[in-house]
């Protein structure tokens, strides 16, 4: 039976032996541990390959002529490889259906009077040979001229199967093989190249399988070194290609962050020195790209020869062949991306691992449920980047008996009734490793809606009023207000339309509102009338019921004499009472205005003030002889008595204005001096 275990990484690529001195790196451990027991002792004339099983223990590697088994002696028939004097010379994969199989594809290039000039090769490492140790059952097979130095293996979309990648120079030509769990196809996939590369040094592949970047140079005038591809991992095809005008002498290296959204290249002015660039990938041209390039200073006088991406996260360089550096964030931009220098005082070659893209993103493994409605069989499909041995399923539906279990790879299942349920899986690696994985699964109902009543008549009382459908599980809700819940309140007369849906359809239901308003007479409390015209009294609230003092019942009426007028409103909901006060003048407005006043308390023309008739509204102002303001006033019985600013004004001549308006509401203006005497 499964029991439960934390999720290990995957691990095929935790081992690397590097070129020289039998230095390595052992990346089941943080920090890497630093292996001295290789057999790579003299340099490789190319980046060497290592693979391990999906727990981290070595299993074998190769320089491109020999293949070494774990106990660092040559494997069984593993010598005379077809490989080297090119720059990825070895990589190797596993055969997807058979867990003791492993293809190794070498590079050789030879002098031009011996063809093939390059040509690329397979043999087949059986592991259950010499008694576990492996051994090479098939070697050196030919499979394809291909004139070039890069050589490289990617993951396939599928997270089983892989792609063996090179280019094939001066014929323009991208060639991919695909090995599935048939074994090696021998029928290329091949995609033509818009320039023809003279050559081409090195090949690496993004984390995720949909960039392929290379060194190359094409004859062209400035031609760039860089060029970036996209590819498609699950057809084997390349497409989109960008060559970057970055106008280096030449680029040597070249490696993408975890994140597979930056590209890195070593770009050496010369042998002795070179800088690290870091560009921005996205869908626009190279030239675009190369605009986003960010130079890292590298110490003066080493020799930056290679860079790799680990599966810790980091990127390492080599240093001068004693030291090997790292980009610690390689996801970050600019001054975030931390390069650190002497990471590993280790001793290397020129050249780091050629390990398989996609192995650094560590074990990776999901399931996916078909959104199905109630009543339905859920299809399950399990994802992942590496190979099982056993599922045990626990659909967490114990309603459904023994069926709520499975051990199937893709098992069916149908839920008991709507709900949540948190499903989970238990997977079994081939190295008796066990990952859990539990995440929940929805089984939506049908949605349907009931609104109570077709059309509802309430009293202005009564709102708001709160309309309802039946809650149904992860059913989402959209009404025509804009609301997205369940239930809303509503004031205002109108249509209420709703709509419930989920993955299984949708339901819509409508209703119609009429809210009674409150009636509120409103008349104007004193109206002015020109005398012999009429007025128009309005009591407004459309719809309700009217009573004016008149005997009238319309919601106006016309009237022509002065007085009060009231108004009862009412509808079933309310009542409301208003008066209002109708004065007739004459159109012509009247004034006495005196030319002076005497100000001195005697008793006799203390005040000046104005006597305006016929008008509903007044104002005046007084003024002195610079303009400045000594008294105002809207009080038609408001007088002045020569005083401002809180003391006594001299004796002299001072203009008023006065602003009134007539009984059509026209306005009309006044003008004229007072004199003030001691």
């Amino acid at each position: 039976m499964l029991g439960q275990s934390r999720v290990f990484a995957q691990k095929e690529g935790n081992i690397w032996y590097l070129g020289k001195l039998g230095y390595g790196l052992d990346f089941n451990s943080t920090p890497a541990g630093i292996l001295k027991d290789g057999a790579l002792q003299n340099g490789v004339n190319g980046q060497p390959f290592t693979m391990a099983d999906p727990c981290g223990n070595l299993l074998f590697y190769s320089d491109g002529h020999r293949v070494f088994n774990r106990q660092h002696r040559v494997m069984l028939n593993g010598d005379s490889l077809a490989g080297g004097y090119s720059f990825q010379t070895v990589v190797a994969v596993p055969h997807p259906s058979d867990d003791s199989l492993y293809y190794l594809f070498t590079q050789n290039i030879r002098p031009l009077s011996i063809p093939p000039y390059s040509a690329l090769y397979y043999s087949i490492i059986d592991m259950r040979l010499d008694k576990g140790l492996g051994g090479v059952a098939r070697k050196n097979t030919f499979l394809y001229q291909t004139n070039g130095q890069s050589l490289t293996a990617i993951r396939h979309a599928n997270g089983q199967d892989y792609w063996i990648a090179t280019v094939e120079a001066e014929t323009n030509r991208f060639v991919a093989y695909l090995v599935n769990k048939t074994g090696l196809q021998t029928s290329p996939v091949v995609s033509q190249i818009p320039y023809t590369f003279i050559y081409t040094r090195i090949l690496r592949a993004s984390p995720n399988g949909k960039f392929i970047a290379t060194n190359t140079f094409t004859g062209l005038p400035g031609s760039p070194e860089c060029t970036l591809f996209d590819f498609n991992d699950a057809s084997g095809r390349i497409t989109n290609t960008r060559l970057l005008p970055i106008k280096d002498d030449y680029g040597w290296a070249m490696e993408f962050s975890p994140d597979s959204r930056k590209l890195y290249w070593i770009m050496p002015a010369s042998l002795q020195k070179n800088q690290i660039a870091q560009f921005q990938i996205s869908g626009e041209s190279g030239e675009d790209i190369a605009a986003t390039r960010y130079n890292i200073a590298l110490s003066q006088g080493k020799n930056h020869t290679d860079l790799r991406l680990a599966p810790d996260g980091k990127i390492y360089t080599i240093a001068g062949e004693t030291l090997m550096d790292a980009i610690e964030n390689p996801n970050a931009l600019g001054n975030g991306l931390m390069y650190r220098q002497g990471i590993y005082p280790i001793s290397t070659y020129l050249f780091l691992p050629n390990n398989i893209a996609g192995y650094n993103q560590g074990k990776q493994q999901d399931f996916t449920a078909s959104p199905v409605c109630d009543g339905e069989q859920v299809q399950f499909e399990v994802k992942l980047n590496y190979k099982a041995k056993e599922w045990l399923w626990n659909f967490g539906d114990p309603a459904s008996g023994e069926n709520d279990t499975s051990t199937l790879a893709n098992p069916l299942h149908r839920f008991s009734a709507p709900g949540t349920y948190q499903v989970k899986l238990i997977i079994r690696d081939r190295c008796g490793e066990l990952d859990t994985l539990q995440k929940p699964v929805v089984i939506y109902p049908k949605p349907v809606v009931n609104l109570p009543e077709e059309a509802i008549e309430k009293c202005f009382t009564d709102v708001p009023l709160t309309f309802s459908v039946e809650f149904l599980p992860y059913t989402s809700y959209r009404w025509n207000t804009g609301d997205t819940t369940r239930s809303i309140q509503v004031n205002q007369t109108g249509w209420y339309k709703v709509e419930a849906y989920n993955p299984c359809g949708n339901s819509r239901d409508s209703v119609y509102l009429q809210v009674i308003p409150e009636v509120k007479a409103y008349l104007p409390d004193d109206t002015i009338v020109c005398e012999g015209n009429f007025t128009v009294l309005d009591a407004l609230n459309p719809g309700a019921a009217y009573l004016w003092n008149t005997g009238e019942t319309t919601q106006q009426i016309q009237v022509d004499k002065p007085g009060k007028y009231y108004v009862e409103i009412h509808n079933r909901c309310s009542v409301s009472v208003d008066t209002a006060n109708l004065v007739f003048i004459k159109e012509e407005i009247g004034a006495f205005i005196p030319n002076v006043f005497t100000p001195n308390s005697d008793g006799v023309n203390d005040t000046f003030s104005m006597h305006v008739l016929n008008t509903p509204a007044y104002s005046l102002t007084i003024c002195n002889r610079w303009g400045k303001p000594v008294f105002y006033s809207s009080n038609p019985f408001d007088a002045w008595d020569g005083r401002a600013d809180g003391g006594q004004v001299i004796a002299g001549v001072y203009f008023w204005f006065v602003t009134a308006t007539d009984c059509r509401g026209n306005p009309v203006t006044y003008r004229g001096t007072v004199s003030l005497l001691q």
